[in-house]
């Protein structure tokens, strides 16, 4: 009887810390109300069935103590031991799965909330976190089930329809996510994420003005989130408006310097208005702060290449591949700096591997195809060409690539017939025409090939060996004053020796090169 009126007492105590606990709670005085918590747990008798529920509440309010003044391991220990006393509880597995979640631990986070909508089939806060969990990971088809669950059970709820949205956008599903969208905006328009996302699915679809009209709610919505500066800045890069580019970019940059994606559009911009040390600089921060991914040291290589400098090019194509070693691209592209500094095998090696990647790549081919004939190997790289030309029969650069080898080979009538296809399926292309020049003047039709060079010039007036080619054409026709004063521009070019060594060394030239002398 004894042990029965102390037992009852020290309940009774426990009890009474723990009221006061949450009354401390409701005054928002919580260091207080953790103070009840630890005395109330600390005079708790030992669990009991009748018990178990009380304790457990106990728990769980401790545990949002904690979580209140950041405490978060201690907050999901307090949880998860009201877990173990409640299984049956649905709202404390909730809370456990959000806790498990806040940690990164998302397997743990969907494991109770499976336990939590096992024990409450219509709780759909517990299928939105699942979901949010699903596509944190990538599997989306799971995740659009659970949010499905979750807007079936609260369909007024503006979240769970925002979420369904994104993983429809991941699913390439853009319009039906754009319509979760609207419905979403519909119920809480001021909703900065939700407007951002629907921007993202505008931009996928073509539609980059709608977007930028999305960013602007975000961004007027929430101005200092980087993100939603990021996206509108990507998409005026993608505009070509590159200076509203760099400001978006460098606003975001400012709110978190941290942010790699916006050092990497920053300096795609920079790059595309000739900036390359600006973009450089960029790219090179883009690649300090995420050494792991490969396409910021794939844009370091390709302005290291508008710079000239091509050892420092492969060293960055070197890390791309290290961090994406299946990336084509980037094999295509070191080959190509490989072929700069004319290490032949190493170039030719890497063509092999882009192919390997993508067989189905016909720039792959074209690109072998014209080291091969480099390297003298004709046949060679007219078989690449050919593969090339089954692969995309209505591309332009497979052909104009056809017509260089079939010139080489000094087949001009089939050399013609491939610069004519070029120029009908892409008429724009200043070096097809010249490439047609070139063969009509091998065919002796110089009045054809002055014709001919003289568009690809108007297409390209700095197309220099247009140039050079239609001075030569005219001084073929005896037309010497044309001829000077097509040469001229060249005189005044970065490569002026290049072209008077190419004049020297024809004898056709001689008197062109006297004219030229006498109107210096």
């Amino acid at each position: 009887m004894v042990e029965d009126t102390i037992t009852q007492d020290v309940a009774t105590s426990w009890y009474q810390f723990w009221k006061q606990a949450l009354d401390l709670v409701g005054t928002r005085r919580y260091q207080s109300a953790l103070a009840a918590c630890d005395r109330a747990l600390a005079l708790s008798p030992p669990e009991q069935p009748l018990l178990s529920e009380v304790l457990s509440d106990c728990y769980l309010e401790s545990g949002m103590n904690f979580l209140e003044v950041g405490e978060l391991a201690r907050a999901l220990d307090q949880v998860l031991k009201a877990e173990r006393l409640n299984p049956d509880n649905a709202l404390i597995h909730f809370y456990a799965a959000s806790l498990l979640e806040m940690q990164g631990r998302s397997p743990e986070a969907m494991a109770a909330c499976g336990r939590a909508v096992l024990r409450d089939p219509r709780f759909a806060q517990a299928y939105n976190l699942r979901g949010v969990c699903h596509l944190k990971q990538g599997r989306f088809e799971d995740a659009l089930k659970d949010f499905n669950s979750a807007h079936l059970f609260q369909p007024q709820e503006a979240l769970y329809l925002s979420n369904r949205g994104k993983v429809l956008q991941k699913l390439g599903r853009h319009q039906e996510a754009i319509a979760d969208f609207d419905c979403s905006l519909a119920l809480n328009e001021t909703d900065a994420d939700t407007w951002n996302a629907r921007g993202v699915a505008y931009k996928a679809m073509g539609d980059a003005e709608r977007a930028l009209q999305d960013y602007a709610r975000a961004i007027s919505l929430a101005p200092d989130e980087p993100l939603y500066l990021l996206n509108r800045g990507n998409t005026l890069e993608d505009l070509g408006r590159r200076h509203e580019a760099i400001l978006d970019c460098s606003a975001a940059i400012a709110l978190d310097p941290a942010c790699s994606r916006a050092w990497n559009v920053r300096g795609i911009a920079y790059k595309q208005l000739g900036e390359y040390f600006r973009a450089l600089d960029d790219f090179s921060q883009a690649c300090a702060l995420d050494r792991h991914e490969a396409m910021y040291h794939f844009n370091r290589a390709l302005v290291f290449e508008k710079l000239d400098m091509w050892e420092d090019a492969l060293i960055c194509y070197g890390n791309a591949l290290a961090r994406n070693p299946r990336a084509a691209t980037i094999y295509n592209n070191r080959a190509v700096a490989y072929e700069h500094l004319q290490r032949w095998s190493e170039s030719l090696y890497d063509y092999g591997k882009a192919l390997e990647m993508d067989h189905m790549e016909p720039l792959y081919y074209c690109n072998r195809a014209e080291l091969l004939l480099r390297l003298g190997q004709a046949e060679a790289a007219l078989a690449d060409v050919d593969q090339a030309i089954s692969i995309s029969p209505q591309q332009a650069r497979v052909y104009y690539c056809r017509s260089v080898i079939q010139e080489e080979l000094r087949r001009y009538k089939e050399a013609r017939r491939d610069i004519d296809e070029a120029i009908a399926l892409d008429p724009h292309q200043a070096v097809y025409y010249h490439m047609r020049a070139v063969i009509f003047a091998r065919l002796g039709h110089l009045k054809r090939a002055v014709q001919e060079a003289g568009e690809a010039l108007r297409l390209d007036p700095n197309l220099e060996e247009a140039r050079f080619s239609l001075a030569g054409y005219y001084a073929r026709l005896g037309l010497w004053e044309p001829a000077v004063n097509c040469f001229k521009p060249l005189q005044r070019s970065p490569k002026a020796d290049y072209w008077y060594d190419l004049l020297a060394s024809n004898p056709d030239y001689d008197t062109l090169r006297r004219h030229i002398r006498e109107g210096e």
